[in-house]
């Protein structure tokens, strides 16, 4: 048998993880949680459902199980996947679902009526398992839309194989491993939270514990919900912006206590870290190490690593990624650079 291209690995790393390590938590949210076996089985068994259905899907969906497992099930299934932004407004969505080629939409129960508002077709993420094999899988691509201060949502054409180039670079970055504990704040339609929350744990073999209502909490001034997230969780690993890197800043402030000791790497981009609060998180026991990235480059571009942080900088490239200076402009080359 001829070797799996590289655009596969994070569904070789599930099969593997499935076999041996069958049992191990794979994601949770309160009382929802899959192992990895239980996980492989439900990606196999909504991907064969996913096949009757037309090419390019949606899915409108709060952050929850269902949704870890329809991302990973569409990439599996070969499928064109539009996650569609819930915090976007309903003309940005319309934008999307015209502009995309959208024809069908993936939902859960609660939030059928508000994907039947598009007037195209909805299925809810179905339970189903199947037997996982990732020599079934087809390679498949998806379409990011980020909004911008003008205009309409701008999409950004993103295949397997640069998904799993970040992927990859992503997880040797930060050394991830199957000891680790992921905590999902960010919203799964970033595709920032796609990467470091879904497909780099997954194949690092780590848990995700999905804090579904943290980011809402800080947005609404109350960043308890986020503290707790974290004292329950345990987590190794994690991932913000500097709005609720702030938040949770705030919160540890104001109590008087400090982040859980197994925190050993937080990421934090999207926008610029200030000295100031990245010094107030690393008192707070925060390991705060700032990234940059862009859709356009799957995400992340570069990062600071774990033992290898330069306060006030982004840190170094990915592996395979060249970042230069042109005109005053930054040219990214690499592996992760868009499709269209």
């Amino acid at each position: 048998m001829s070797p799996l291209p590289p655009s596969l690995e994070v569904f070789v790393a599930l099969e593997r993880h499935a076999l041996q390590r069958p049992d191990s938590p794979a994601v949770g949210e309160g009382d929802v949680r899959l192992c990895f076996a239980q996980l492989a089985a439900r990606v196999a068994g909504l991907a064969e459902e996913l096949a009757a259905l037309p090419e390019v899907i949606g899915v409108l969906a709060p952050n929850s199980v269902d949704a870890f497992v329809a991302d990973l099930a569409l990439a599996y299934a070969g499928k064109t996947f539009v996650p569609l932004p819930y915090f976007f407004s309903p003309q940005q969505l319309g934008h999307i679902v015209a502009d995309s080629g959208l024809r069908h939409i993936l939902t859960v129960a609660q939030w059928a009526d508000k994907a039947a508002r598009f007037g195209l077709p909805v299925s809810l993420i179905g339970e189903s398992e199947a037997n996982f094999s990732a020599a079934r899988q087809k390679p498949g691509q998806r379409i990011i839309y980020t909004s911008g201060t003008t205009g309409q949502p701008k999409g950004v054409r993103l295949g397997a194989a640069q998904i799993n180039a970040s992927t990859v670079g992503l997880a040797q970055a930060v050394k991830a491993d199957p000891k680790d504990v992921y905590l999902s704040i960010l919203p799964f339609p970033l595709l920032l939270e796609q990467v470091c929350g879904i497909h780099a744990p997954v194949l690092a073999g780590a848990s995700v514990i999905l804090a579904t209502d943290a980011a809402a909490g800080c947005a609404e001034g109350n960043p308890e919900l986020l503290i707790r997230a974290a004292e329950r969780a345990q987590p190794t690993i994690s991932v913000l912006v500097p709005e609720l890197l702030r938040a949770w800043v705030a919160g540890l402030s104001l109590s008087g206590r400090k982040a859980p000791s197994s925190l050993r790497f937080l990421a934090v981009g999207g926008a610029p870290v200030s000295p100031t609060l990245a010094e107030a998180g690393w008192a707070l026991g925060l390991p705060v190490h700032e990234g940059y990235g862009l859709s356009e480059c799957c995400s992340v571009v570069a990062l600071n690593r774990p033992g290898d942080r330069t306060p006030g900088t982004v840190g170094k490239p990915l592996s395979g990624l060249t970042v230069t200076i042109e005109s005053g402009e930054i040219v990214v080359e690499g592996a992760t650079v868009m499709d269209g």
